[in-house]
């Protein structure tokens, strides 16, 4: 897991020492406060070539000059292994704070497998 507080246009999640297995697919969820600035977009990448895909991008409604939080979820099908000196890095516009995390799952080859989204965001309390 990876947080800043200043502002800065990367959030890099370093890797353990455990080594990620190969073929797995690699899911990194991120969330930054877009400074007033709605849409900021983020790309994700990491140090072995894996090519991750944005699955979905939700910006929460702010109240006033806020943008609100933006939240992106992106993953990398059948991922070449990740070990302790790989790292991955979210590229967004610039931001004040952000936060990542990635995980890693076996069994999970094809997009097929992601079967459900939701591109909606709520502020109830219910």
């Amino acid at each position: 897991m990876s947080n800043k507080t200043s502002p800065h246009t990367t959030t890099v999640i370093p890797t353990t020492n455990d080594s990620l297995g190969s073929g797995n697919a690699i899911f990194v969820g991120f969330a930054c406060d877009d400074n007033g600035n709605p849409g900021t977009t983020a790309t994700c990448t990491d140090s072995k070539g894996n090519t991750y895909s944005a699955l979905q991008s939700v910006q929460a409604s702010g109240t006033g000059s806020a943008a609100g939080v933006r939240t992106a979820l992106f993953v990398a099908l059948n991922a070449t292994a990740l070990s302790g000196a790989d790292t991955i890095t979210i590229t967004h516009g610039s931001v004040t704070a952000s936060a990542a995390g990635a995980l890693e799952f076996s069994g999970i080859a094809t997009s097929s497998a992601l079967d459900k989204s939701s591109s909606s965001a709520s502020s109830g309390t219910s």
